[in-house]
């Protein structure tokens, strides 16, 4: 939220501003629901949008689970423990984990093809 109000550098709070954390911490149970205060920016956007791409590609493996792909399942289901950090550092991390799923899922249909 500060980011995009041109705020691009780390910002230090005195002891003054843990009231106005202690707001935010109670309104935690508002997050994901329409009344999130903060769900129309863009990196919860692309939270959400990573949430249905894990998802997508792991309902997709379940479908044809079996012994042969069943290591296969583990490293796709563990892949998002590799998305990190904050905002570009996220996104980057996000992009590299789909790229190398792909990556994976692409070798996987090959080797099933050969």
């Amino acid at each position: 939220l500060l980011r995009s109000l041109g705020f691009n550098k780390k910002m230090a709070f005195g002891p003054w501003f843990r009231p106005f954390l202690r707001l935010l911490a109670r309104g935690k149970f508002l997050r994901g629901t329409p009344f999130d205060p903060f769900g129309r920016l863009s990196a919860r956007r692309e939270e959400r949008e990573l949430i249905a791409w894990y998802r997508r590609e792991v309902g997709a493996l379940a479908e044809r689970l079996d012994a042969s792909t069943l290591a296969l399942a583990v490293e796709i289901a563990r892949a998002p423990e590799d998305i990190r950090g904050y905002e570009d550092v996220k996104r980057e991390s996000a992009a590299r984990v789909r790229q190398a799923v792909a990556a994976r899922l692409a070798q996987a249909a090959r080797d099933e093809a050969a």
